[in-house]
């Protein structure tokens, strides 16, 4: 997985006129349509959830913080899409609240995988943004989200730890920065052979 600003950018950003249509959903997940201002150049086109637009806002923080040009160029975009978050507070816990238990469920599958050794080091770079997500889900309404919530991510966090090793990042050594080795330890494990 590479994450660039640009694609992040293009996640937000075509978000925006896709909002008010995808709050009022009980869709988890809502198509997102590309333009040629704001292309989106990985392989795999995301859709719109609550959990993918917190990583694009995460991510895009901190190319942001890092850059002044990038800043120049996203800060419109950035601040609008949090602003709607904050105008429609109350449909978009219940999106979070919605996803979190999906997200929780593909990471207890990634974690039985791990466990049968049925995945690979290749597969887990990729499918290790769910916990990302889980993160960011679950750090936007932190009062919000049941204990058993909680306990269940940190026993799935324990299996992860049981069956991988500390190893390097994950992915494009240019994010790495953006997370923290303790905090985010998923991110520098590789799957025991």
């Amino acid at each position: 997985m590479n994450w660039n600003w640009q694609d992040e950018w293009a996640v937000i950003k075509s978000s925006i006129p896709e909002w008010e249509s995808f709050i009022f959903s009980q869709e988890i997940f809502w198509p997102l349509h590309f333009g040629k201002d704001f292309v989106y150049r990985g392989d795999i086109k995301p859709r719109l959830s609550a959990g993918r637009l917190l990583i694009a806002l995460y991510l895009l923080d901190y190319f942001q913080k890092s850059n002044n040009e990038i800043e120049n160029t996203v800060h419109n975009d950035f601040q609008v899409i949090n602003e709607l978050k904050s105008q429609w507070k109350s449909n978009w816990t219940n999106k979070l609240l919605v996803e979190i238990p999906f997200r929780l469920r593909q990471w207890g599958d990634i974690i039985q995988q791990i466990r049968k050794s049925s995945i690979h080091n290749t597969e887990f770079q990729n499918q290790v943004q769910i916990r990302l997500m889980l993160d960011c889900l679950i750090n936007e309404i932190p009062k919000d989200v049941p204990d058993q919530i909680k306990n269940k991510v940190y026993l799935l966090d324990q299996q992860l730890k049981i069956n991988s090793q500390p190893a390097s990042f994950v992915w494009n050594e240019e994010v790495s920065s953006a997370f923290d080795r303790d905090k985010y330890f998923y991110l520098y494990s590789s799957i025991k052979s």
